[in-house]
């Protein structure tokens, strides 16, 4: 079975050669999306040799992992991984992914809160446990981490579906989709570490507006 990596990356100069070496010893092929950068993260992706794909201008996490995922999905994916390029998710457990997935799941979730999660702050543990509640009574899809970005995907089950969120909503706006065709979904627990200054797309509070919306919009 092929497995391709999707990797989004924005401003990632510091961590993203790591990220792409340690996610090679686990796949056949490693997707990096340079969300408009204005560093070096394009610059180093290129040196590591994997299939790049540049926005001239920043376009959004969901938006890079759309791209990403049509791109795999020309190529061929059988399995596709989705990991942040900040460091935040350790591409050892990547292989756990797989292992699910060989079982017959065709969505796998890292789930933060199945075992201890680094520097996860109050507020961040608080609107993570809420968006969950929230996706659960609207959707009826009981999951911890509604919003965690390492993901397992069979590639088949995301054919022929047409995601439209280019922010964060896009982790919400994904999962209600693949419900709706009866994908059959399981969490696995990772460990996250959070560091100080890690630069996201979004802040907490904006990115629970934002995916609270979402949830609203397509249930």
């Amino acid at each position: 079975m092929k497995t391709i990596a999707v990797i989004p990356a924005y401003n990632e100069e510091k961590t993203i050669g790591k990220v792409i070496r340690d996610t090679k010893k686990f796949v056949d092929e490693v997707i990096v999306v340079d969300d408009g950068s204005t560093d070096r993260t394009k610059e180093i992706a290129k040196r590591e040799n994997v299939n790049l794909i540049i926005h001239r201008k920043n376009l959004g996490y969901g938006k890079s992992l759309i791209d990403g995922i049509a791109k795999a999905i020309k190529r061929d994916a059988d399995y596709i991984i989705t990991l942040d390029a900040d460091g935040q998710h350790n591409p050892k457990d990547i292989p756990r992914f797989i292992e699910e997935l060989n079982k017959g799941y065709e969505v796998v979730i890292g789930s933060r809160f199945a075992e201890r999660t680094s520097n996860l702050t109050l507020k961040r543990n608080i609107a993570l446990r809420l968006l969950a509640l929230e996706f659960f009574i609207f959707t009826g899809l009981l999951l911890k981490d509604v919003q965690s970005g390492y993901r397992g995907y069979k590639a088949e089950i995301l054919k022929n579906i047409e995601f439209k969120e280019k922010g964060m909503g896009f982790s919400v706006e994904s999962l209600i989709k693949l419900k709706k065709k009866n994908a059959k979904f399981k969490e696995i627990p990772i460990e996250v570490k959070y560091f100080k200054g890690a630069k996201t797309f979004f802040s907490v509070f904006m990115q629970g507006i934002e995916i609270g919306k979402t949830i609203l919009k397509y249930f």
